[in-house]
């Protein structure tokens, strides 16, 4: 049977349509006829005039009516889905190949069904979309309304129990049935509205990258896009700024650096273009905090900087402080030594004019001392060093002591002052016995070894590897135990013979050595027992600037 359909169009021409093609209703070569015959009854019938002129009008109107034409003849491809049963693979033959079999259309429907499977495996559908049957907890309404406050209020409710079971599942170690009700409740607070939307998402999406699931925080991070761009297209809208925060939020959350830091530099703008103070603290401050997580620490300085001067303006002492703290933080881990230079010594100031923080001035002068060291400048770096361990032996902090004695005698053998780095260490074994630091003396009796070698004196370098070696065993710590039986055996060698030079080969001449200045024997050090007062720390004036010697050895003044 020939495959025909019905459409409606205008007339054609009686002379230029076929006869397969025109509905013969009518001839309108005879609407002439109709006319007159019309006009010669309508005397005689004047009931039924009207009728008869109303049927004359509608023949002789061009007005569009039925016109039967063939459908277009069917591809060589067939459509994988076929609209008569719904089945894969069931459309026409190709007509090149002849009528076609059987064989041929299960050949069609096996690689459209590969073809199917294939995209759902690469492009799977996403669990937040909703699905095509509705869900059980959404309210059954019989006409096209928005749900009212009760109904929402009871699926609110609903979605807070599916929460909690999530919760309960990932307790269990149960994780893949957790995500597969959070879900849900995902899919279906999708509509109670964005705002309730999006903490949830950002909830889910922080549990996801914990577990390393990957697709799980791109699935995630998809929607949340979308529903930022929908909101800043939104342009018969104003900007909903505490949507785009949270969005932000969710971003950092999840770990998208990018994406956070974009919509917070955004908002940034937003809120300093409304010249609001309290929220573009709140904005600079997660900034800062986002770039300090992912180390970024030039950013954040630049965060904190904004933050300082907003403080300063606002007069807020406590926070100026806390902008301090952080900065002096970021330059010293960002490598900025200049920079926290002018910052510690900011912070000093307000510490020395606070009794109550009289305890963080040991810690700044060790820092001080490491950026002095940093720009060159050894000469205030000793001086900072001396500072901080006298505060802190005054306020009976023995481990900032030892810290500022080490930091303090490795200055001294990058200068190539092994005499003056002995006596730090000297010193430095006297605190570490009164704060029972005894890795401390070992790793303290490893360090006078090496300088004992390193001067020539080989003895003097065993009795200290010796001292080292009993405590290690004391300690039971057998790598180091091995460690300093070998420095002692290295030691211990004689130094191999020189060869003689073959015959007629000149000597080789031999350098000057410098002359060794031997150092103090290793003595044992009496028990000193802590004072139990505590003493009044020194004053502790800033110092001047000082510019460095042309040579390596530090001005006699600054030695201990």
């Amino acid at each position: 049977m020939e495959n025909i359909g019905l459409r409606v169009s205008n007339l054609p021409a009686a002379d230029e349509a076929t006869p397969g093609q025109i509905c013969p209703l009518a001839d309108t070569r005879h609407r002439g006829l109709w006319w007159k015959w019309v006009g010669a009854i309508a005397l005689f019938t004047p009931r039924c005039s009207g009728l008869l002129i109303g049927t004359a009008l509608l023949l002789s109107a061009p007005v569009a009516i039925a016109q039967i034409i063939p459908f277009p003849v069917p591809t060589a491809e067939p459509s994988p889905i076929s609209p008569a049963d719904g089945t894969p693979g069931s459309g026409a033959a190709d007509p090149s190949t002849g009528s076609g079999d059987s064989s041929d259309s299960g050949d069609s429907g096996d690689s459209g069904d590969q073809t199917d499977e294939q995209a759902l495996e690469e492009f799977p559908p996403s669990p937040l979309e909703p699905t095509a049957e509705p869900d059980p907890l959404l309210p059954q309404l019989i006409v096209d309304r928005p749900y009212s406050p009760l109904e929402r209020l009871a699926l609110r409710q609903a979605l807070d129990d599916l929460q909690r079971q999530g919760e309960v599942l990932y307790q269990a170690k149960q994780t893949n049935a957790a995500f597969e009700i959070w879900y849900r409740e995902l899919r279906l607070r999708r509509v109670l509205g964005v705002e309730e939307e999006v903490p949830a998402l950002a909830r889910l999406g922080q549990i996801a990258w914990q577990e390393n699931r990957g697709d799980d925080v791109r699935i995630i991070t998809e929607r949340l896009q979308a529903i930022e761009l929908e909101v800043q297209l939104d342009v018969l809208q104003p900007v909903n700024f505490e949507l785009l925060f949270s969005i932000a939020q969710a971003y950092q959350s999840m770990r998208i650096y990018t994406s956070a830091v974009t919509l917070y530099t955004q908002l940034l703008a937003q809120v300093r273009s409304q010249q609001d103070i309290a929220t573009e603290q709140i904005v600079l401050t997660a900034l800062a905090d986002l770039h300090i997580a992912w180390f970024n620490f030039t950013d954040a300085a630049i965060a904190y900087e904004d933050l300082l001067k907003l403080a300063r303006a606002a007069n807020e002492p406590v926070a100026e402080l806390n902008y301090l703290q952080q900065l002096a933080y970021v330059y010293q881990k960002g490598d900025q030594p200049a920079q926290a230079i002018a910052i510690q010594q900011q912070l000093l100031e307000r510490y020395q004019l606070d009794p109550l923080a009289l305890s963080r001035i040991t810690l700044l002068k060790i820092e001080l001392g490491d950026n002095y060291r940093a720009i060159d400048r050894p000469d205030i770096a000793v001086a900072s060093y001396q500072d901080a361990f006298t505060l802190a032996q005054s306020q009976q902090q023995y481990g900032f002591a030892s810290e500022s004695l080490y930091h303090l005698a490795d200055l001294y053998t990058t200068l190539n002052r092994p005499l003056d780095a002995f006596t730090v260490y000297q010193l430095l074994l006297t605190v570490n016995q009164q704060s029972y630091d005894v890795i401390g003396n070992m790793n303290v009796y490893d360090q006078i070894g090496q300088i004992y070698r390193v001067t020539g004196q080989p003895d003097l370098a065993i009795a200290a590897f010796q001292q080292a070696l009993q405590l290690a065993q004391q300690l039971s710590y057998g790598a180091k135990a091995t460690y300093f039986a070998e420095q002692i055996r290295q030691v211990s060698q004689p130094p191999a013979e020189a060869q003689p030079p073959a015959d007629g080969q000149p000597l080789p001449e031999t350098p000057p050595q410098p002359e060794i200045q031997p150092l103090p024997e290793i003595r044992p050090l009496p028990e000193i027992q802590p004072s139990p007062e505590i003493q009044t720390p020194p004053e502790i004036r800033l110092l001047p600037e000082v510019q460095p010697s042309p040579d390596t050895n530090l001005d006699p003044d600054t030695q201990l």
